[in-house]
């Protein structure tokens, strides 16, 4: 999942076109490393001429796009500034330490009810986790696509074995089926 420093955002209207820049400069890498696969896969043969072109081209043509918006971000004559979110991050990790005790392996109910907003279960065994935003209302209705995906777990035979052990209880294989856990989180 990474580290909280890695996917904390402050979201203030302030802050909203640093974030647009970053945002630009994350998809300018991610196509760029595509730009880079590609040719590996044209050098190692595995695509033809013609499919290289294609993607290519595209591939090029958002480059620009995505480079125009960001000088147009950057060159509004407003230097940004990076904001120091130390105190936050400190704040969280004081918390998530007196909610989580990690040589237990146990994670308090209180720390579960405080940032998942439900758990859905499937019919093909998922579940999914919806993480409650910071300014939370529970008057306010569910609604399932305003969240994205942001990582996925397997809880396996493995993990259920010990988690029973720890208990004194036991679990057999043949009674276990693999656990899906997919964990959204609001969209910005």
């Amino acid at each position: 999942m990474g580290t909280i420093e890695e996917h904390y955002t402050v979201d203030k209207e302030e802050h909203s076109e640093r974030y647009e820049v970053e945002k630009l400069q994350r998809e300018l890498d991610r196509l760029q490393k595509r730009k880079n696969n590609l040719v590996d896969m044209r050098l190692d043969d595995l695509i033809d001429e013609t499919q290289y072109q294609k993607k290519y081209n595209l591939i090029t043509v958002r480059i620009e796009e995505v480079e125009i918006s960001l000088q147009k971000l950057q060159c509004d004559g407003k230097e940004i500034e990076p904001v120091d979110v130390t105190a936050e991050i400190q704040k969280i990790q004081e918390y998530l330490d007196k909610a989580c005790n990690l040589e237990e392996k146990q994670i308090s109910g209180e720390l579960i009810e405080a940032i998942v907003e439900r758990v859905t279960p499937t019919e093909e065994g998922v579940f999914k986790w919806y993480l409650k935003e910071e300014d939370y209302d529970m008057e306010m209705q569910f609604q399932e696509e305003q969240y994205v995906l942001m990582d996925r777990f397997t809880l396996g035979f493995e993990e259920a074995k010990a988690y029973r052990k720890s208990f004194g209880n036991f679990i057999r294989a043949k009674q276990w089926k693999d656990l899906v856990v997919e964990v959204y989180i609001k969209k910005l």
